[in-house]
């Protein structure tokens, strides 16, 4: 369950579920609920809110409109950087809804490389936009553009392997 899975895991922030109006039951508007640490602390799952609190959130814009699981740029969540994995909940054919996990962006640590006889070696990890989601040994550049740490030419060759 959300609750498991968010006390569970150190990099997961929260889980959320969040349906289309009238989507979950014909007698029920609007139905979400999100669990982060402190709810899955005290084993409950938090009603988010009003349809209108996360309709033009991106975590649930995005997937509502493509009909396809979407990564979110990094962004700060209530102090961490974050990113979120959200994903559609289709049913016949028809975009009922989102679930959505966001996950620390420091997770990607464990993805870091390390070579003693290339010691200027780092990790990044961007984005479909080349927002960059992580860098090895700089919790400040998530979210920032990769062009701001790279030249013309290097940002060119970057291209010509996209």
């Amino acid at each position: 369950t959300s609750v498991n899975i968010v006390g569970a895991n150190e990099d997961i922030v929260g889980i959320g579920i969040f349906f289309e109006p009238y989507a979950l039951q014909d007698d029920i508007h609007a139905y979400a609920y999100y669990v982060d640490k402190t709810a899955a602390a005290n084993n409950k799952v938090v009603p988010y809110g009003d349809y209108n609190s996360y309709k033009n959130e991106v975590f649930y814009q995005e997937p509502i409109t493509a009909g396809t699981t979407v990564i979110t740029s990094p962004y700060e969540f209530r102090g961490e950087m974050v990113v979120s994995y959200a994903m559609p909940i289709i049913y016949n054919g028809v975009t009922k809804g989102v679930v959505e996990v966001d996950v620390l962006t420091s997770i990607f640590e464990k993805l870091n490389i390390a070579n003693k006889n290339f010691p200027s070696l780092y990790t990044v990890i961007c984005d479909e936009n080349l927002n960059i989601v992580h860098k090895t040994g700089d919790a400040t550049a998530s979210g920032k553009q990769l062009s701001q740490f790279f030249g013309t030419k290097e940002m060119e060759k970057v291209h010509a392997k996209l």
